[in-house]
């Protein structure tokens, strides 16, 4: 639970660059255009983060069950390889041979590695020696899924908190522990070769991240004595009935919105009133409030003083409909939650801030696969390895991603820019990682995030 403080201590924690708050996964920014002050809404859509790379290498470790006498000098024992990938995952499917520095006679394996990542071998023998036996994979590589979770932390009133504490924690966590237990075993590549030590610092902007394979957790944010917990965290894309699905509200310049007013509706042809007093959207999803999908919620949903809201959804693609004083605002479509997407492509939103929680208007975006280079400038030089990227969901429109120069030599750069209040969105193939780069005045890169997979 939360620790009570002043209300100026208190976390609205959110995304600030396309990379998820303290929700985990993507989080996708809606404006709420009025007009007297802009505001805007963050929706946690289920963007995962799944990054498969090729892996060798994998820890092999032999045990023997206990020696057997058959008789007539003749000695049986069983050898099991168990397969683990560098983050400490049984490995399946993994072909293994077995090796020796003695006579005995080894029988087949058992066949690749099973569920458990195990592999068997009978051996016997009829000499008195000892020895020594040794495993290898006889695969030619072998796939090892890392995920990459990322978020930004801003204070209730909008600019980040830089040296954050960030836990993140198996379920279900012990939060009575200093620091809560059992932490996972996070590490700070794609590759987990390199562990992570938790708590995890945010940065000058409020980030943090860390790679883990595809599980449930529960997110500890530590700041000045405020602690936020968030249960129902997803890395990679784990398989559950129902997904955690939060909101945060906030102003073009940071401070959160409570009372917005948010319904969860079918992707497929809406009805979305503009005055609630006409009619109530339709037709609306069934949410709930635990992820068993036992109580269901009324819609609207109704941000809290925090600006946050949340609820668990079966996975699907759906359009979220935001009002304010019944009055509609924004509506935001193909919003895919467990891997369901509304086309060939599935969808990203980014929300581009400063340190200080503002939105930048005009800034530029840039999408490419991976491997890429980034530049610190876009004029001369422009990111490698551009994606193709579209601005529906079925592929049709491209956008164009390019450095040209006209007659006169004048640099033109074509990209995705930020409208008048940081908000970007795009399409992308799913599954695939890309590195997405922000450049603000000047087309200076502010930052980038790199393994961003929809």
């Amino acid at each position: 639970m939360p620790i009570n403080v002043n209300a100026d201590q208190l976390l609205a924690l959110l995304i600030a660059s396309g990379s998820p708050s303290v929700a985990i996964d993507q989080t996708v920014a809606l404006l709420l255009e009025q007009r007297l002050q802009p505001q805007t809404i963050y929706n946690r859509v289920d963007q995962m983060l799944a990054l498969i790379v090729e892996r060798r290498g994998l820890h092999i470790v032999l045990t023997a069950s206990a020696t057997t006498a058959l008789g007539n000098g003749a000695v049986q024992v069983t050898i099991t390889g168990t397969v683990r990938n560098p983050a400490g995952y049984l490995e399946a499917g993994i072909a293994l041979s077995l090796g020796q520095t003695g006579f005995s006679t080894i029988s087949a394996p058992s066949g690749v590695s099973n569920a458990q990542g195990q592999v068997f071998w009978t051996v016997t023998d009829t000499n008195i020696e000892t020895v020594t036996y040794t495993v290898t994979n006889r695969s030619v590589s072998v796939q090892f899924t890392a995920s990459r979770a990322d978020g930004t932390v801003y204070g209730q009133r909008g600019p980040a908190l830089a040296g954050a504490q960030i836990y993140a924690v198996h379920q279900p966590a012990n939060l009575s522990s200093v620091p809560p237990s059992v932490l996972l075993n996070v590490f700070s590549d794609p590759l987990a070769q390199n562990p992570l030590a938790q708590p995890i610092i945010t940065d000058g902007y409020g980030r943090y991240s860390f790679y883990y394979g595809s599980t449930l957790f529960t997110l500890v944010v530590s700041n000045g004595g405020t602690t936020q917990v968030y249960a129902d965290q997803e890395v990679g894309k784990p398989s559950v009935a129902f997904h955690n699905f939060e909101w945060w509200v906030k102003s073009a310049g940071g401070p959160s919105i409570p009372g917005a007013q948010i319904f969860i509706l079918d992707n497929n042809f809406p009805n979305i009133p503009t005055i609630l007093g006409k009619g109530k959207p339709a037709p609306l999803q069934q949410v709930f409030s635990d992820p068993n999908g036992i109580t269901s919620l009324v819609q609207p949903l109704i941000t809290d003083s925090y600006g946050y809201t949340d609820c668990y959804a079966p996975a699907g693609v759906y359009i979220v409909a935001v009002y304010l004083g019944g009055r509609l605002q924004v509506t935001y479509p193909d919003q895919s939650v467990g891997g369901i997407y509304a086309g060939v492509m599935g969808r990203y939103d980014l929300w581009a801030r400063t340190a200080l929680g503002i939105a930048v208007p005009n800034a530029r975006v840039l999408v490419s696969t991976q491997p890429c280079v980034i530049p610190q400038k876009l004029v001369p030089e422009f990111p490698s390895s551009l994606a193709f990227i579209c601005s529906d969901p079925n592929g049709l429109v491209p956008v164009t991603q390019s450095l040209t120069y006209n007659a006169n030599g004048t640099p033109i750069i074509s990209s995705l820019t930020a409208d008048a209040d940081g908000h970007i969105a795009f399409y992308a193939a799913p599954n695939v990682p890309y590195t997405v780069s922000v450049y603000g005045s000047q087309n200076v890169l502010m930052y980038s995030l790199p393994d961003q997979v929809i």
